[in-house]
């Protein structure tokens, strides 16, 4: 094989230097230099294979450019390596737009499929981790030792030598092999804020409180979503406007919707914002539709300025939550036409969850969901939350959590939580899997 060509994007500081001049190591083995790619048909020109070792993104739009010049790809990048376009929305971020390349890629572990990788154009090379992971499991499944209906765990722990830092207790051989590895791109986790909560200075001190722990120890991206219900119910009480609700939703008129977007974009964000301040938190304020990050229209023409929320792009949230932002969202949104829609927090939330592929847990003012004796039901099903509804034990606003639950679950395909936010010691546990509610499962 005959090394061509070396290149790096055009804004890259590395253009033009020699690979040996960066690599020392490669001195009188590979002398050639490192060259900005400006244009990749023309790069493409000549050349049998391409190894792209590039962000998921500069990968999805570089690869289709040199297989159509015929080029056999090996892209060390995830943006081919599963074939489902919506995954891609769901856990990079971005829409797919090459679903032919994606049918056509093979992942490129040679072991399960080494026949199909010789005459692939397009190989997806899979992760260091998959790799060990997957080659570890291969003999159990083809043994039939593995049962398939269940989800392995494995502890996977890398390995360094160290060489080159300087001597701590941190950079110590047996402390850095056991670090947690990609903690910041772990899926964002959507909390929704409910209830009385933003009437309570107490529980919203214990809850920033919380989150702050949480944020330090763990580094998890976290968006908030919140509604204002009892703020919104008591701004009509003093101004003597009827509160009509209907299956657990506001009916809402024209002449209020005004009136509920400034209490909940407005006073209820804004104080949610004021307490982030207090707790040295970088938050931003948005509604439902800001970036496009979910798309809304109206529910129901009977409820009136009712809207139900889409998934969307996730390009803003994502750019905030990579620069250290915590977004806080009110369950404001607008349709296309440029109409106020109040939307239920626990739908809006659900829209949210599908955009980020995040986890979603949803905090009310009670335990979970209770059951006719006002016990808490540790998990919930479709099926068994259909029998409560139909016996009149989740009843009102508690159908549209659970709906909104089930929705979530089944659309991400992990469970949704629905717990209380008056366990404030027990939130951190909360945030990080443990169930201290009703788990909502799919």
């Amino acid at each position: 094989m005959n090394l061509t060509a070396l290149a790096v994007s055009a804004q890259s500081v590395d253009a033009g230097k020699r690979i040996s001049d960066l690599h020392p190591q490669l001195k009188g083995i590979i002398d050639l230099p490192v060259q900005a790619l400006t244009d990749a048909a023309e790069a493409a020109k000549g050349i049998d294979v391409v190894f792209l070792a590039t962000d998921h993104k500069v990968s999805h739009d570089l690869a289709p450019v040199f297989l159509a010049a015929g080029c056999v790809v090996f892209d060390l990048s995830g943006a081919f390596r599963v074939q489902d376009a919506e995954f891609y929305r769901r856990y990079y971020g971005f829409e797919h737009q090459h679903a032919d390349w994606l049918a056509q890629a093979v992942y490129g572990l040679a072991e399960f499929q080494a026949e199909r990788v010789k005459q692939a154009q397009l190989i997806a090379v899979p992760g260091c981790y998959p790799t060990a992971s997957q080659l570890a499991l291969k003999p159990l499944v083809d043994a039939q030792l593995l049962n398939t209906d269940l989800w392995p765990v494995i502890n996977a722990v890398s390995g360094v030598s160290g060489a080159g830092r300087k001597a701590s207790l941190t950079s110590s051989f047996c402390e850095v092999s056991l670090q947690p590895y990609g903690t910041k791109a772990m899926n964002p986790l959507i909390i929704k804020l409910g209830g009385v909560l933003l009437d309570s200075e107490e529980a919203l001190e214990r809850l920033f409180t919380a989150l702050v722990a949480y944020r330090e120890q763990y580094q998890r991206p976290l968006v908030i979503v919140h509604g204002g219900g009892c703020l919104v119910d008591d701004l009509m009480k003093k101004l003597a406007l009827p509160v009509v609700k209907k299956n657990g939703l506001r009916v809402t008129p024209a002449d209020q919707i005004d009136i509920i977007t400034g209490a909940l974009a407005g006073s209820a964000n804004k104080t949610l914002l004021a307490w982030a301040k207090k707790h040295a938190i970088n938050a931003v304020g948005l509604c439902l539709v800001d970036g496009g990050m979910s798309t809304v229209t109206q529910l129901d023409e009977s409820l009136g300025y009712v809207g139900k929320a889409q998934a969307g792009s996730a390009d803003l949230p994502n750019a905030l939550l990579s620069a250290g932002y915590l977004p806080i969202v009110s369950s404001i949104g607008i349709t296309e036409q440029g109409d106020l829609m109040n939307v239920n927090a626990d739908q809006a939330a659900t829209a949210l969850a599908e955009t980020l592929g995040a986890d979603l847990i949803l905090l009310s003012d009670v335990s979970g969901i209770l059951d006719a004796k006002g016990q808490r039901i540790a998990e919930m099903t479709a099926q068994k939350a259909e029998q409560l509804i139909a016996k009149g034990i989740i009843t009102d606003g508690m159908i549209v959590k659970v709906n909104a639950a089930l929705d979530a679950a089944r659309a991400l395909g992990r469970p949704v939580d629905i717990a209380s936010w008056r366990h404030a010691d027990q939130l951190p546990a909360l945030f990080n899997g443990t169930p201290i509610g009703t788990r909502i499962l799919a």
